[in-house]
C-alpha cells in the first residue's frame, strides 16, 4: 500500500528524528529540479511534538538540534 506524504512524513519524523507529532499541516510544494524531474517535493509543519525512541537504519547517524 502506498503512502500519502503526510503518512510518510510522520512516519520518517518518527523513525529518523524520535519525534510523534500531534498534527501535521502541508505548508508548501514545489519541483526539486523541475527542469529535470517530476519529482515533488512536500514541506510539512509539525506541531504538539512528543519526544519518542528513534528508530534509525543500519549506517544512519543523525543528530537533532532544538530551535
Amino acid at each position: 500500500m502506498d503512502e500519502t506524504p503526510k503518512q510518510n512524513a510522520m512516519k520518517e519524523l518518527e523513525e529518523e528524528l524520535g519525534y510523534k507529532a500531534k498534527t501535521m499541516k502541508l505548508i508548501g510544494k514545489f519541483y526539486s529540479a523541475p527542469h529535470i524531474s517530476n519529482d515533488l517535493q512536500y514541506i510539512f509543519l509539525a506541531t504538539g511534538l512528543k519526544k519518542i525512541r528513534k528508530r534509525l537504519e543500519y549506517g544512519e547517524n543523525i543528530r537533532t538540534r532544538r530551535m
